[in-house]
């Protein structure tokens, strides 16, 4: 036994130089690759979709809409061609975004856009809106921008449900 870890320790010692360099050289290219890329902040967002409080049976068959539904189109029109384009601009997102074609604007957006939506029977809906950028300013101040237009298109949807049931009741009061 007490050669066995004399053998060990003697081949360990003479193979140490060679485990050595190894490992500098391994320690050498990760740090260089690691100072050559480029640094990428991410910010994100996640918000919570709560369904109508309107009471009643009927109030409730009126405002019901499927919360996943609702946050497909609201992800369909913060994504639009429109919207992405001006966010850009407004927080000036990539370096030459002056010589950039509009088609190449929005691909990036997208492509550095991501926005995941989870929820379920018995469970809360919710929306993780996140974005990459090469500044952590950038990244927040887009995200900011996405979670507003979420929430002015969500506000709208609300009141838009509410008067097309209160025009039901007004409707209903009158017959």
């Amino acid at each position: 036994m007490n050669l066995d870890l004399q053998f060990y320790w003697a081949l360990f010692v003479k193979r140490l130089p060679v485990m050595l360099a190894l490992f500098l050289i391994c320690a050498c290219v990760a740090t260089v690759s690691a100072m050559k890329l480029p640094p990428i902040y991410s910010t994100s967002a996640q918000l919570l979709v709560e369904e109508p409080q309107i009471p009643g049976s009927v109030a409730r068959n009126l405002t019901q809409t499927d919360a996943v539904q609702q946050l497909e189109v609201i992800e369909q029109r913060l994504l639009t061609r429109a919207n992405l384009l001006d966010i850009a601009r407004k927080h000036d997102v990539f370096e030459d975004i002056n010589s950039m074609t509009p088609d190449a604007i929005v691909s990036e957006m997208r492509r550095q856009t991501n926005i995941r939506r989870t929820g379920g029977r018995g469970r809360a809906t919710l929306m993780r809106v996140s974005f990459e950028a090469r500044w952590g300013y950038i990244a927040a101040n887009v995200v900011n921008d996405y979670v507003t237009l979420i929430l002015q298109e969500s506000t709208d949807f609300r009141i838009s449900r509410a008067e097309n049931a209160l025009a039901f009741f007004q409707q209903e009061v009158q017959r």
